[in-house]
């Protein structure tokens, strides 16, 4: 299975309740959201976090997010990217 699949059936996972996936979607997107945060965070005067805890707040925000049912159109990996540049 490709792994843009792979994640289609994460996201269904995770909103099933299903741990694992969690830490699956960690492993693919762990990287890309502290490159993200820090990017965000360079242009800030004062930084109360780093990089790493604004990634895993946000992603902790995600999955909380999609256990509680608050992203109903998220269904594949591209709209799954665009949340967590949001939520970052």
């Amino acid at each position: 299975m490709a792994e843009e699949d792979e994640i289609t059936v994460w996201i269904q996972q995770l909103a099933e309740g299903k741990q694992e996936a969690a830490s699956d979607l960690w492993r693919v997107y762990w990287q890309k959201l502290v490159q993200l945060a820090g990017k965000r965070l360079r242009n800030s005067r004062r930084r109360a976090a780093d990089e790493e805890d604004v990634a895993q707040s946000a992603f902790n925000s995600f999955c909380q997010g999609v256990k509680a049912g608050r992203f109903p159109e998220l269904n594949d990996r591209q709209n799954l990217w665009k949340l967590l540049m949001t939520i970052t």
